[in-house]
């Protein structure tokens, strides 16, 4: 009867730790989800503004504002 409790105490607090593991993956699931997130929208901001300095760079009166600083 000893060795059948034992086992069922073993069992639960076998069981407690193997949860308590679970919340813990689980919450570095979440925050590497937040993480991915955030870096995807820095991402997108970042295209944004480099179409933007490409859109500049290649506009026909930069290039003309560079020739005439350039005659100088």
């Amino acid at each position: 009867m000893i060795i059948f409790g034992a086992e069922i105490v073993r069992k639960f607090f076998q069981h407690r730790r193997e949860m308590r593991e679970l919340a813990y993956k689980h919450e570095q699931a979440l925050k590497e989800n937040d993480e991915h997130s955030r870096l995807k929208e820095e991402v997108a901001q970042l295209k944004a503004r480099v179409e933007v300095l490409e859109a500049i760079v290649t506009d026909k009166k930069y290039t003309l504002s560079q020739d005439i600083d350039n005659l100088s």
